[in-house]
């Protein structure tokens, strides 16, 4: 992201949970928002149902709830997203489901997924995070 530059609108997906300072990132993010700017991502849900299964069914070595290593650096939860992004934008998250159809990673489910989708849903522990926000001053 060239930070001379301003953005009206900067999305990242799936794209924060690989980046090993985040802090410096959501910094340059800020920086590069115009004013009344928007900001826009998701990330894998460290809260969410899959991560959870994944914690207490290790099936993969390589995996650990939310964070699949090498590739994941770090785990996110709506907290973490606030204090990253909410000093500069009013952040709204959300919860998205494997089969959401804006959002979701997956079109056709077999039976287990859609069982564990049903699942996820009632217990809001989707598989990824969203999140979306509007710059809050001028700056």
């Amino acid at each position: 992201m060239r930070t001379d530059q301003k953005y009206d609108m900067i999305c990242f997906h799936q794209v924060l949970e690989h980046i090993t300072e985040p802090g410096l990132f959501a910094k340059r993010v800020c920086e590069c928002s115009r004013p009344l700017g928007g900001v826009h991502g998701d990330v894998p849900n460290v809260t969410g149902l899959s991560a959870f299964l994944h914690r207490i069914i290790p099936l993969d070595k390589r995996r650990f709830g939310a964070i699949i290593l090498p590739h994941h650096q770090l785990a996110y939860e709506p907290k973490t997203i606030q204090h990253l992004f909410g000093q500069t934008f009013r952040l709204k998250t959300f919860d998205v489901k494997i089969n959401d159809p804006t959002w979701g990673q997956v079109n056709e489910l077999g039976c287990a997924m859609r069982v564990y989708s049903a699942v996820s849903g009632v217990l809001n522990a989707g598989t990824n995070l969203g999140f979306i926000g509007k710059r809050i001053e001028f700056q």
